[in-house]
């Protein structure tokens, strides 16, 4: 999942597809400004790096369902993906 979410890749694509990148705006914490350079940045920052790593941790352990049903998610949502 790192190699997949490298954040130069990342940025370079939602520069490439301003797009895909203003859809996600929506998706930004409050009181941040609804841009695609926020999302950028939001794409760089240490949280979403680390965010990044947790899942690509427990997707390589088979632990996906664990944290999904941490984050109050139904069990099932970390099976579809082989989390057990």
């Amino acid at each position: 999942m790192r190699d997949t979410l490298d954040t130069a890749a990342l940025v370079a694509a939602l520069r490439r597809h301003p797009d895909v990148a203003q859809r996600l705006v929506q998706f930004l914490p409050e009181n941040t400004p609804k841009t695609i350079e926020a999302v950028i940045d939001h794409v760089r920052s240490a949280p979403f790096q680390q965010t990044v790593a947790l899942f690509d941790h427990a997707l390589q352990a088979g632990e996906l369902t664990g944290l999904m049903v941490s984050m109050g998610l139904p069990p099932s949502t970390g099976s579809v993906f082989g989390g057990t």
